[in-house]
């Protein structure tokens, strides 16, 4: 794919405080600004997720964590960009944890009391007969009225599904995937029991209900799960996550914002550069409380679209809709969620902005006109993404490129026709069949095909470029 093509990201259209911090991460890490950028969307959402949501239309509500996808060279200083840009998530974390100590030890006396009793009364029962079930009832009640708390817990990195939901049982079903690593790529697709295991990832998204049953432990149920994941992978985590035909076939991959950063390694990195500023660590530190403060409650709010936001988010679908059969072929999935997300987008911005009272306000056209060059960003390097996978190629293309690693994993320079079908009769019915990827290869230089004369019929020679 053309590199080219892939856009620098809008940083000007960040809110304030959010924008002077991805500028002087760029300039302090030398790092592209798309990087931090891209990933402070992530930490937005998760400030804001389960909290807000917002009403396209009467039909229409999106949540607002997204799914964020940086892919970057070893050396690009990953972690340190993510430290910078997290570090306030963890003051938040220890402030909390601080402040609620003597709420989470009492409640955890009460309910090691109460089990204890309980153990007691049921041995008693069991063995002497001198203890009424009555007693041991009324304790069990009393311990299933206790109300559960929690440390608070708002991200997590290489965690298992399993101990996810769990996760998401103690922390009001919210929670983060933060990573500079690709590991929970490798959980996802069955690295402890080969079994891709990606529901609660869907379900999440979207905010559905899931129940988990286990053997030997209690039923789990999340009643509305909001989850964001923004991680920083390598391009071969990339290739294994995209060649995963189960998680496109069941739009895993779909739901990702996908960046991949011109890369700065060897490119004239400075060692001397201006290190980022109190004033703006502390601005940018002062919004992530206030969004991290506002009250998660049982449903989320509803942000509204003023009616100049509406339309050029209606102008949006429009152009979206008219290029799914051409700039978005192979990735329709991912772009069929993309007006959709651009809301997303828009409502994190506007949160920003208006952080408690967010839902007295809509979303204003500037925000949403906002939101949709940094949409557009997404989608220059989603476009090549898929291209660099394969997965924007055509059948034709496809085909091509199979018969092309068929011939050469022979290590033979020359083929006859008849033979170039028998190496590829698992994959073509026909030799007709066989046809259009042949000549893609032709028209690219890969092959060519000379007739040779024999006694009899002439016979097809096909030889392989040695380039």
């Amino acid at each position: 794919p053309d590199e080219s093509k892939k856009t620098p990201f809008p940083v000007e259209h960040l809110p304030g405080g959010i924008r002077e911090m991805v500028e002087e991460i760029a300039e302090s890490l030398q790092v592209s600004p798309d990087m931090p950028a891209s990933a402070v969307l992530g930490i937005l959402s998760v400030c804001l997720q389960g909290k807000f949501l917002v009403r396209i239309k009467p039909d229409w509500e999106e949540n607002v964590n997204l799914y964020i996808l940086v892919i970057a060279r070893p050396s690009e200083r990953k972690s340190p960009v993510l430290q910078n840009l997290v570090y306030p998530l963890y003051l938040y974390t220890k402030e909390q944890n601080i402040i609620r100590g003597p709420e989470i030890q009492e409640y955890r006396t009460k309910k090691k009391i109460l089990e204890g009793a309980i153990e007691n009364l049921t041995t008693r029962a069991a063995k002497k007969g001198d203890v009424e079930y009555t007693e041991i009832a009324e304790k069990q009640r009393e311990l299933d009225s206790l109300k559960p708390v929690y440390p608070v817990r708002l991200t997590a990195d290489d965690v298992t599904t399993e101990k996810l939901v769990s996760l998401m049982m103690e922390n009001k079903e919210v929670m983060a995937i933060i990573s500079a690593e690709g590991g929970i790529f490798n959980m996802l697709a069955g690295r402890y029991n080969d079994k891709v295991n990606i529901d609660l990832i869907l379900k999440a998204y979207t905010g559905e209900s899931l129940l988990v049953d286990r053997v030997g432990r209690p039923p789990e149920q999340l009643n509305s799960p909001h989850l964001t994941i923004c991680t920083m992978i390598q391009p071969s985590i990339l290739r294994e996550v995209l060649g995963n035909r189960e998680f496109q076939d069941r739009g895993f991959t779909a739901r990702f914002l996908y960046s991949y950063p011109r890369s700065m390694v060897g490119k004239g990195r400075r060692f001397e550069t201006t290190p980022i500023q109190k004033d703006t660590r502390e601005i940018y530190e002062a919004l992530l409380f206030a969004l991290l403060k506002i009250p998660l409650e049982p449903q989320p709010r509803a942000v509204s679209l003023s009616r100049e936001a509406y339309l050029l988010l209606s102008d949006w679908f429009a152009w979206v809709e008219d290029r799914m059969n051409e700039d978005f072929y192979g990735l329709e999935a991912w772009a069929g969620k993309l007006v959709g997300t651009t809301a997303r987008i828009a409502a994190l911005l506007h949160c920003c902005i208006y952080q408690e009272q967010s839902a007295e306000q809509p979303v204003s056209g500037k925000t949403m006109q906002d939101a949709i060059e940094i949409a557009k960003y997404f989608v220059s390097h989603a476009i090549y993404v898929f291209e660099e996978s394969g997965e924007t190629d055509t059948p034709a293309e496809k085909d091509a490129k199979y018969i092309l690693k068929r011939l050469k994993s022979t290590g033979e320079m020359e083929f006859n026709a008849s033979g170039i079908f028998d190496l590829c009769k698992g994959k073509f019915l026909t030799r007709e069949e066989m046809q259009p990827g042949l000549d893609i290869l032709i028209d690219r230089g890969y092959i060519a095909i000379e007739k040779v004369k024999t006694k009899g019929r002439p016979k097809e020679k096909i030889y392989l470029n040695p380039e």
